[in-house]
């Protein structure tokens, strides 16, 4: 069965008479007059509801509208104010559908268009209602037509789209019209993965992929200062991560002892966002860790909920004046300078072909080493070198990913990424189980820990510490398959020669 478009885009005017005519005799067209609107996009910083086919917006004060990708739509009243969480969104089905998507990132407006709309009701020859047709047009030339069956007349849809698809001017539409939008916006989402060819320097092409890393560590600053979520920092820090991960790993092909003269303020940079962005981890998992006692009562750990949001806001003073330092600043304007110079004036030397079968190669078999040593007695120390060390090879297995060859590629990196769920299930559990017993002699100290919170908080250490247990004893048995002949192969034909 062929399925009939029920959204068109108009090329040209389109008139009522012609969109009337084509649905004569069956159906009749009763049109209210077009009127101008400010249609307002809403998404995530990252374009989540984009990614996932939803577009949401307003019109004027109109209700904001979810369009799903199977072209069901739901409304609920504006938000009060932009930025806003799911769950500042009234309570219903478009906050049930949206949360587990958004979350924890906070909706923003992306992109606002002026225009026309003019709706207009189909009836049949029993002069009900059985859809309704929505006409818009953009000051950027781009026009749109949606027929929108009401419920129970779906086949009454089908046929208004199939006789509106004879009308000169409307063709069946290839994008949405957020798409629409989006291609007039100053800011829409896109790839920023990097075009470079096996034969590409590889000086050009790492200061290419740290030249990316800079624009993302960039694009966050204003969200982080601005604390519309606590995305912003965490994508902020990979960026920030990742570029001291290639400095390491690849950073020698630069030329100038490059990475040597930045590694030091990157290494600045990290330790700058640590503290918030730990203190963001906890309070944003803290229900569910208070919601996982058994002996204590969840409200006990209140004034430690207390302490933590008065500490991130003490570490939030330090940060926000780090980011709008002279030296970050500096450090930024330089780093960039620096790498457009490289890639520039960069026209010989190693291929990025070669690097990179170099460098992985050789992280992987450190991460082999490490993992062959690993037993279930391994002290800590080794189980967090070898964590890091799989974390730079899934660091140079992204950046090299244009050279790699699909199937090995694949297999490898989804063969690390459930070692490195493992690896980081044990970590958290160390991590925070010291970080909750640091707080709890904190709270002590400064006599804001009455005894129940003193006890609920020994429980949520032993918590984390069963937690790293069990993560301990599933990672021998995740090593394995890791470390099996298949993934040394599959390095070796990563990139063919």
């Amino acid at each position: 069965m062929v399925t009939i478009s029920r959204a068109f885009s108009t090329q040209g005017a389109v008139t009522i008479d012609a969109v009337a005519e084509a649905l004569q005799p069956k159906y009749t067209l009763n049109a209210e007059p077009a009127r101008a609107v400010s249609r307002t996009w809403i998404d995530t910083f990252d374009w989540r509801l984009h990614d996932a086919g939803i577009s949401l917006r307003f019109v004027d004060d109109r209700p904001l509208t979810a369009q799903l990708p199977d072209g069901t739509q739901l409304q609920c009243p504006v938000a009060p104010k932009w930025p806003a969480m799911a769950e500042n969104l009234p309570a219903g089905r478009l906050r049930e559908v949206l949360s587990p998507i958004i979350e924890p990132r906070a909706l923003i407006p992306v992109v606002a268009v002026q225009g026309t709309v003019q709706e207009c009701r189909v009836l049949n020859s029993d002069e009900k209602t059985v859809a309704r047709l929505l006409i818009e047009h953009s000051d950027n030339g781009v026009g749109w037509l949606q027929v929108l069956p009401l419920r129970g007349y779906d086949s009454d849809g089908e046929r208004i789209a199939a006789g509106l698809s004879a009308v000169d001017g409307l063709t069946p539409a290839q994008s949405t019209s957020y798409d629409d939008a989006l291609a007039h916006a100053e800011r829409k989402p896109q790839s920023r993965a990097e075009q470079f060819t096996p034969e590409t320097p590889a000086a050009v092409a790492v200061a290419a992929v740290l030249q990316r890393f800079a624009e993302a560590i960039a694009d966050n600053v204003d969200g982080t200062i601005a604390a519309i979520d606590i995305e912003f920092l965490h994508d902020l820090r990979v960026a920030v991560r990742r570029t001291r991960s290639i400095l390491k790993l690849v950073g020698d092909v630069l030329p100038d002892g490059l990475a040597e003269r930045f590694g030091s303020e990157f290494k600045w940079l990290g330790d700058l966002t640590t503290p918030v962005r730990d203190l963001d981890v906890y309070l944003h998992d803290f229900d569910r860790m208070a919601a996982g006692l058994t002996s204590a009562d969840p409200a006990d750990l209140a004034p430690f909920r207390t302490f933590l949001r008065k500490h991130r806001t003490a570490e939030r003073r330090i940060l926000v004046r780090g980011l709008r330092s002279r030296r970050f600043e500096r450090l930024m304007q330089d780093w960039q300078a620096e790498l457009a110079r490289v890639a520039e004036e960069t026209a010989s030397g190693q291929t990025v072909s070669d690097l990179a079968r170099e460098r992985v190669g050789k992280v992987f078999h450190k991460v082999a080493k490490r993992g062959e040593a690993i037993t279930a007695e391994s002290p800590s120390e080794d189980v967090h070198s070898l964590r890091k060390r799989c974390k730079e090879l899934r660091y140079l297995l992204e950046v090299f990913r244009p050279l790699h060859a699909e199937e090995p590629h694949r297999r490898l990196v989804k063969e690390l990424k459930a070692l490195q769920d493992t690896l980081g299930d044990f970590q958290d559990g160390e991590v925070q189980r010291e970080a909750v017993r640091e707080f709890a002699a904190a709270m002590m100290d400064e006599g804001s820990a009455p005894p129940a919170t003193v006890l609920a908080m020994g429980e949520l250490a032993a918590q984390l510490d069963a937690h790293q247990l069990r993560a301990r004893s599933a990672l021998v048995g995740r090593l394995q398959p890791f470390l099996a002949r298949e993934n040394r192969d599959r390095v070796k034909a990563l990139i063919r020669r």
